[in-house]
Parts: structure tokens; sequence; C-alpha cells
């Protein structure tokens, strides 16, 4: 496996789009913003401009706002990590019985920060706390494949669960957080 095979531009749109749609079919009703960009207050002095932050999706539910990270792995890998780690390995088996393994970043660790960006920004536009969640949703893997120690509050879900991780954030966060943001979006 090289580094094109799991980072294929075309390839990544293509599995944006299918989250996208997968999230729109599941939430018709939720507001679903895709792959946008978003200037930081960070100023990046080498570069001589501010840092900029991708976000592949925002879902604004009912009781809070979803912050997705989308993240393709070959199928036949097993993924190791955890919560705090900076990186996350990926490990395949040849033939020979020699494990090859890869470093990625740790896509988690990177959706939280995001997620606490919107949090904030989202706070500051209505001027009241608004719940946030960071979901790691990862495409190509079943759960088996899946070795991570993530920790208590993030989330890391394979596609076949995303939807249902949102429902239950939905279903358990207290409504009277909601009614603080809750937003009136053009039909």
């Amino acid at each position: 496996i090289n580094t094109k095979e799991v980072f294929d531009p075309i390839k990544e749109t293509l599995f944006f789009t299918c989250t996208k749609q997968y999230l729109i079919k599941n939430f018709p009703k939720f507001c679903t913003i895709n792959n946008g960009y978003y200037e930081t207050e960070t100023f990046n002095h080498d570069a001589g401009m501010y840092e900029v932050m991708h976000v592949d999706h925002i879902v604004i539910g009912d009781q809070a706002i979803y912050v997705i990270k989308t993240v393709k792995f070959p199928e036949h890998v097993e993924l190791y990590g955890s919560s705090d780690a900076k990186n996350w390995y990926y490990a395949e088996n040849t033939d020979k019985q020699e494990t090859h393994k890869h470093k990625v970043d740790n896509p988690d660790k990177r959706n939280q920060s995001y997620c606490e960006y919107i949090q904030m920004l989202a706070g500051e536009a209505i001027r009241r706390d608004v719940p946030a969640i960071a979901i790691v949703n990862i495409i190509g893997l079943t759960d088996e494949q899946i070795h991570l120690d993530i920790e208590s509050g993030h989330e890391v879900v394979t596609m076949d669960k995303l939807a249902d991780r949102i429902r239950y954030y939905e279903s358990t966060i207290d409504s009277a957080l909601s009614r603080s943001y809750r937003v009136n979006l053009p039909s």
C-alpha cells in the first residue's frame, strides 16, 4: 500500500460524496454543510497568513452540531491507535506474513480541535453554549479491523453506524440545550 492508494484525490471525493448522500438520506431535515474550509484565528507567521482548517461534514441537528471527518482505508488492513496519539497506524499482512505499517495523522485528534472551533463560532454567533460532537467516520474497515483506544467522549465509527450515533445523541442530549440555538432555515 502506498500513500497515493489511501489518499487518492479522486477516490477521496467519491467517499466524501457517498458520506454526503448518506447524511442527506438519513437526516433530510437537518442542515448539512460539506467540504468546508474555514480560516482560524491562528496566524502562521512563516506562511504570512491565518491557518485554514478543512471540515468534511457539519450536520446541524435538532439537539447538536456534528463535525464529521471521513477517512477511507484500504479494506485489507488493520487500524491501530488512540485518541491522544499524534499518529495512527494501519498495517497489512503480505504473503510472506510480514507486517507493513503505515503512519497517518490522528484524524480524531484533528477533528476534536475542529469541532471545538466550530462550537466556539456557533456559540459566539448565537451567544449561547452549543452542544457539538466530533465524529470520525471510517470507510473501508469493519469493527474487527479497528483496534483503537478511544477515550470517552470521542466517537470513531464505521459508515454503517454513523446515523445510529447521530440518532443516539439526538435522543439523549437535553432538549433545553438545543432550544438555545434552534434556527429556522428557509425551506
